[in-house]
């Protein structure tokens, strides 16, 4: 899996549904976050299928993910404030 994560360096999520009973979800995506920089995980309180069971809960994990990745590469928005009023 490190070597598919090593192919394309670019920021990524990764968001677990970290009660999964298939796998040791919480463990897989502590192994996940420690692959390479760039890679953000958000454990979310959800199964095996997330976007089924809570899309809404996913679909904000991606958005707040999105929107500081944006702020990581537009210098227009460079403080703390700018940060914490685009996420609410």
């Amino acid at each position: 899996m490190a070597s598919l994560f090593n192919k394309f360096l670019g920021p990524t999520l990764i968001a677990q549904g970290g009660l999964d009973p298939l796998n040791d979800a919480k463990d897989r995506a502590r192994q996940f976050g420690e692959i390479r920089k760039g890679i953000d995980v958000d454990v979310l309180e959800l199964g095996h299928c997330a976007f089924h069971e809570n899309p809404i809960l996913l679909s904000s994990s991606i958005k707040k993910w999105a929107i500081k990745e944006s702020i990581l590469i537009n210098s227009n928005i460079n403080t703390t404030n700018d940060i914490k009023s685009l996420l609410v």
